[in-house]
């Protein structure tokens, strides 16, 4: 028993290169001019990442393409809620330990917005729209086991779209590291 718990937690976990996974968040679109509550939208993400390699001892620069559906208010009262499809590159700086990772992230990516249809007493507000955006935050990583980690972020996003929406996510997510 004690070897296969000495084995999940070597620092051997360390050196795995890339890692893919996926995760949830609840957001808050702070730019829109839409009457929302706070934290009453979802999202969703896949990523793949790569180690770019330790700077020294215990940092690593890591290069995350993380893919992620976002449900937004629509930008305007009355207006249709909307769906933003997103592909960002990221970019992290993390300080490591043992069992745990914590850093920043910032990068910039695409975002494609597709306003829902109108319901009864709606106005349409937002159109579609291809887009660039920018997105930064802090995350911790926990390492389970040698091979799963669970993260938290903390993020800003803002797509540089018609009408103002930039979001603040609380994100939970796992990974799997190879």
């Amino acid at each position: 028993m004690l070897l296969a718990v000495t084995w999940l937690w070597t620092d051997e976990a360390a050196s795995e290169t890339f890692a893919i996974g996926g995760g949830a968040s609840l957001l808050s679109d702070q730019g829109s001019d839409a009457n929302t509550h706070a934290f009453n939208k979802w999202g969703q993400h896949i990523f793949g990442e790569m180690s770019l390699g330790g700077f020294r001892d215990r940092q690593d620069g890591v290069l995350q393409i993380r893919f992620a559906h976002l449900s937004l208010p629509g930008g305007a009262p009355d207006a249709p809620d909307i769906n933003a499809w997103s592909g960002l590159a990221l970019v992290s700086y993390r300080f490591s330990d043992t069992w745990w990772q914590a850093g920043f992230f910032g990068g910039l990516g695409f975002y494609r917005i597709l306003p829902k249809s109108p319901g009864a007493g709606q106005v349409p507000a937002d159109p579609t729209q291809t887009v660039i955006g920018f997105a930064a935050g802090v995350q911790t990583l926990f390492r389970v086991t040698r091979k799963f980690d669970v993260r938290l972020e903390l993020s800003w996003e803002y797509p540089q779209t018609d009408l103002t929406h930039w979001t603040i996510g609380v994100t939970t997510a796992v990974g799997y590291r190879f």
